[in-house]
């Protein structure tokens, strides 16, 4: 019985599901982050476009319209 070369290794799969997972938990934590980030300017007296900007400024690209509809979705007005 000959040794199992790169080529006939087993495939990767289980890798791969566990990296999806990975970078779907990040990105749920990245959006946990911009939703906090919101409801705390937006309860500072913060208008919808004075969050956008500050949350562009730390490197997270969303709009104003993006904004409305995540307090929408929070349960808080706009």
């Amino acid at each position: 019985m000959q040794p199992k070369t790169n080529c006939q290794a087993e495939p990767l799969a289980p890798l791969a599901l566990v990296e999806r997972a990975w970078v779907e938990a990040l990105a749920q934590v990245e959006r946990a982050w911009a939703d906090w980030a919101i409801v705390e300017l937006r309860g500072a007296g913060q208008t919808n476009d004075q969050v956008a900007e500050a949350l562009k400024r730390r490197g997270y690209s969303i709009t104003v319209d993006a904004i409305r509809g995540r307090l929408k979705k929070m349960g808080q007005k706009k």
